[in-house]
């Protein structure tokens, strides 16, 4: 599996989509068109408190292990998104894999700065970041089937952010942390927090649901409705389509110590998807496969009890997060679902209080005259 995880990298770095086929000529889809960006004047951007479960689990490593794997399957489901990966520049000019593997580098070391800077970074910083990452797809439009599309389109743009806070993040750290069954108040406040995220890419929020139970029927609906198999999923989904047996030349240690993080990727992949979604991807899941994951999670909660006692935070976090977390005087460990609430809720109340000044002052007035 590693030589063929080597292998569908190596295929997907030097795939040339043709834009016009990326998506199936049967299926028509819904037209997002439009740069939705703020204007400078209209921008309330709100960075996330230090003390937040996004802040906990963003920058974890697992998380970027697992959540890459479920993140480019369903961000290529959305036609918009998959039409412009299909014609964006890592996709297009010279097919080497020298070529394509120095952009992808330079394309996920910007990426990676921007994107965990606009949550680990100081607030000011934060806010930069933001706006740098929206920036990045002005360019990023065209057309699509008989009409347009553009990257910040609100509807295109949210769905974006839907995969990052909650396919790459929340649904990995449910499999891996939570058994597959995360608390609904744990849900309910990463989607809370995700708002005060979404606010620093500087992008209109019309299309952000108010409540998480908003926000599950608008799931369900993007879900059965909006998303397509594009060949831009089929590619990223190829190295997860089948489960595999350890090579025989394989040592015994290495069989036993390594091979079941190389399945479980694929079983965490693969299983965080609704089955619905496994059907529309034509992706295979049976109680063996659910067996699998259940085993392997079981297993990865115990070792990571064990880590987490003995290890520094550099074992288990991005340098950028390990970064924010020394600058804030916070232990990751140490946030609660609690602690993360009342972090929002003085965060809120801050921003709030300039706001409602103006008005006290007024009143003040008119009851001293």
């Amino acid at each position: 599996m590693v030589v063929r995880g080597i292998k569908a990298f190596k295929k997907i770095m030097q795939t040339t989509f043709d834009p016009e086929r990326v998506i199936p000529e049967d299926i028509r889809v819904t037209e997002f068109t439009g740069d939705n960006s703020l204007r400078r004047k209209d921008l309330c951007q709100h960075p996330i408190p230090a003390d937040s479960l996004i802040w906990k689990y963003w920058g974890r490593l697992d998380v970027m292990y697992f959540g890459s794997g479920v993140l480019g399957p369903i961000a290529g489901a959305w036609p918009q998104m998959a039409r412009g990966t299909a014609g964006s520049v890592l996709f297009t000019g010279d097919s080497s894999f020298r070529a394509r593997a120095a952009i992808y580098k330079k394309r996920r070391q910007q990426s990676r700065e921007y994107i965990y800077g606009s949550v680990y970074d100081a607030p000011e910083d934060a806010k930069k970041y933001g706006l740098k990452t929206r920036n990045m797809h002005k360019s990023v439009k065209g057309t699509l089937q008989d009409g347009t599309f553009h990257a910040l389109n609100a509807e295109t743009f949210y769905f974006a952010h839907v995969t990052f806070f909650y396919h790459h993040m929340l649904l990995v750290i449910e499999r891996l942390h939570f058994g597959g069954a995360m608390p609904r108040a744990i849900k309910e406040q990463i989607f809370e927090e995700s708002k005060e995220w979404y606010s620093i890419w500087g992008v209109d929020d019309s299309s952000q649901p108010d409540t998480y139970e908003d926000f599950e029927r608008y799931l369900g609906n993007i879900e059965r409705n909006y998303l397509v198999n594009s060949q831009v999923t089929q590619a990223m989904l190829e190295q997860f389509m089948e489960r595999r047996v350890a090579p025989r030349w394989w040592p015994a240690v290495m069989k036993k110590l390594v091979w079941p993080w190389l399945v479980g990727r694929r079983q965490v992949v693969v299983g965080s998807y609704p089955p619905h979604v496994r059907e529309l991807f034509n992706v295979e899941w049976t109680r063996e496969d659910e067996e699998m994951l259940r085993r392997f999670t079981a297993m990865f909660r115990r070792l990571y009890a064990v880590l987490e006692r003995v290890l520094p935070l550099k074992f288990f976090y991005l340098p950028i997060a390990v970064r924010g977390f020394e600058r804030e005087g916070i232990d990751p460990r140490n946030i609660t679902l609690e602690s993360a609430r009342q972090a929002l809720r003085e965060n809120r109340v801050r921003r709030a209080a300039p706001e409602n000044a103006p008005a006290d002052e007024a009143k003040g007035m008119v009851a001293s005259s």
